[in-house]
């Protein structure tokens, strides 16, 4: 029987924060899904927290594996083998889902193969909002680039895409993101069609940004964020933080332009210098090219009228230097 959707979720040691992020997974309003959370060497902890996660409700499976290669993308592999969804949404163990992700997901992948919903990160103190579409040109070849610009709990694509990928989640090379080299190898299959979405459904924290946290600090962070009416609230937090930014983008674009113009005038003066450089050099070439000069090169290469000229140049050399010094006014 295939569902709506696949919700996979990758854990090695967030054990206590998927006690957040699998109950967000299950609370989404499409609800025939169901949620694979695939161990990479997990401790008995998380082990125990997922028995009570898995008898809570039959949608959730637990797939105790030992450490993988890297991340352990070959688990992730498997486990999808297993899969039932239509489209299949990642979720990081350490992030949150608004109810309507999955929703949005799923109306995204009806007219693309790829997607994800809007890419925004939470700092301490702010929110960061990260600009992508990948239905443009542009943004899809800096993926293929290797700038990642999106995070892993904002993504999907349907089952019927993994199926044409070779060999699926696959163990990353050394110097690359795990999630940035997937995303690079489905973009990179023929006729792939991607979407990016524009909704903030994803609580999405970091754990660069939390280096040295305790379990019990990056829980209370997650609490701190589970207010009533978020989806509506999360909105007006992010233009909060979006408009000040385009201001200051604004502002450093105008400080570029002047810049540009700036240039452009000085381009414009070293082509006048130059045309003017060119038409002297033009005009010396005619000199040299005349009778007179020709001549002068002539009689210069005679020995006697040479040493003439050098002795009449040494002459009027001295006469030359004086000059400035005397009174231009005429005598009475």
């Amino acid at each position: 029987m295939s569902l709506a959707a696949t919700v996979l979720i990758s854990t090695h040691d967030h054990g206590p924060l998927l006690l957040h992020s699998v109950p967000s997974a299950l609370a989404q309003t499409v609800t025939e899904l169901e949620v694979l959370v695939v161990g990479d060497g997990v401790p008995d902890e998380t082990r125990e927290l997922m028995a009570g996660l898995v008898a809570g409700d039959e949608r959730v499976r637990f797939f105790d594996n030992p450490k993988g290669e890297r991340h352990g993308e070959a688990h992730r592999h498997a486990a999808l083998q297993e899969a039932r969804g239509e489209i299949v949404c990642y979720l990081s163990d350490d992030d949150v889902w608004l109810p309507d992700h999955v929703e949005e997901l799923q109306r995204l992948l009806a007219r693309a193969d790829v997607a994800h919903t809007l890419s925004f990160a939470i700092d301490v103190g702010r929110l960061h909002v990260v600009r992508q579409d990948l239905a443009r040109e542009f943004h899809r070849q800096v993926l293929l680039g290797g700038e990642s610009r999106i995070h892993l709990s904002i993504t999907g694509h349907t089952m019927e895409l993994y199926r044409r990928l070779p060999g699926g989640w696959q163990p990353t090379p050394p110097g690359i993101y795990t999630d940035l080299y997937f995303w690079q190898r489905l973009l990179s299959l023929s006729g792939t069609q991607a979407a990016s979405g524009t909704r903030p459904t994803v609580l999405h924290f970091p754990s660069d940004l939390r280096l040295g946290w305790s379990i019990e600090e990056r829980i209370a962070e997650i609490d701190r964020w589970n207010e009533p009416d978020l989806g509506t609230s999360l909105r007006q937090k992010l233009l909060d933080n979006v408009l000040p930014d385009r201001a200051a983008l604004d502002e450093a674009l105008t400080s570029r332009e002047n810049e540009v113009a700036d240039l452009s005038a000085h381009v414009e003066t070293l082509k006048a210098a130059l045309a003017e450089a060119e038409s002297a050099h033009d005009e010396l070439q005619r000199i040299a090219a005349s009778l007179t000069w020709r001549l002068r090169g002539r009689l210069l290469s005679v020995p006697v009228v040479r040493s003439a000229a050098r002795a009449l140049a040494r002459r009027a050399a001295p006469a030359a230097a004086e000059r400035p010094d005397r009174d231009p006014r005429p005598r009475p």
